[in-house]
């Protein structure tokens, strides 16, 4: 088991990954490279195009903080077989408005290649989210 950062310190939303197979010349996309800007592609062993085990959980543990008052996020782990292809995975991890820090966690069983997450929504002063996987 270990650990693995899919994304610290966001201070915005984010976008879904981009849909584009290819880059402007025609050359087919390299794994992650339409994640959206701050998440990062990881596998098991924190090396890019590492299987995860069929039977691993993964445990997603999102924190959001501000610098004052409540903070508000939802955040999307994304998988993905080619690192290109992105599709959500499970339900959003949503923390409700409250006084800083607030968590959240969400678990999933699936057999992905590729796993990341991205902020969705983040409200606050100052806010920061970061997501964390085990598995």
């Amino acid at each position: 088991m270990g650990v693995y950062t899919l994304f610290a310190n966001i201070i915005a939303p984010q976008t879904a990954p981009g849909t584009a197979q290819v880059d402007a010349n025609g050359i087919p996309l390299l794994p992650g490279a339409n994640l959206p800007s701050g998440s990062q592609l990881v596998t098991i062993t924190g090396g890019s195009g590492e299987i995860i085990n069929p039977n691993t959980v993964q445990s997603f543990h999102v924190v959001a903080t501000t610098t004052s008052g409540n903070v508000t996020a939802s955040v999307q782990p994304i998988v993905s077989n080619d690192g290109v292809n992105w599709m959500n995975y499970g339900s959003a991890i949503a923390i409700s408005s409250g006084a800083s820090p607030q968590q959240a966690q969400g678990n999933g069983t699936g057999f992905w290649k590729y796993m990341s997450a991205y902020c969705s929504a983040l409200t606050g002063t100052g806010a920061l989210v970061k997501c964390i996987m085990a598995a």
